[in-house]
C-alpha cells in the first residue's frame, strides 16, 4: 500500500475561520502510522460573529 497524508479539521463550519484543531494523519491503508495536532484559535467574539 501507499503511504499518505491526510488532514482532518476540526471546528466551526464557516469558512472564514480556519478551525479549532487539525489533525494530519499520516495513514497506510487503513492503519494510521502518526499523527500531528495542530491546535488553532477562536476570537473570544466568535459566537456573536455568526
Amino acid at each position: 500500500m501507499s503511504k499518505r497524508v491526510i488532514s482532518i479539521f476540526l471546528g466551526p463550519q464557516h469558512p472564514g475561520a480556519p478551525g479549532n484543531v487539525a489533525f494530519k494523519l499520516l495513514v497506510d491503508g487503513e492503519r494510521v502510522l502518526d499523527i500531528e495536532l495542530v491546535p488553532g484559535f477562536l476570537h473570544r467574539g466568535f459566537e456573536k460573529m455568526m
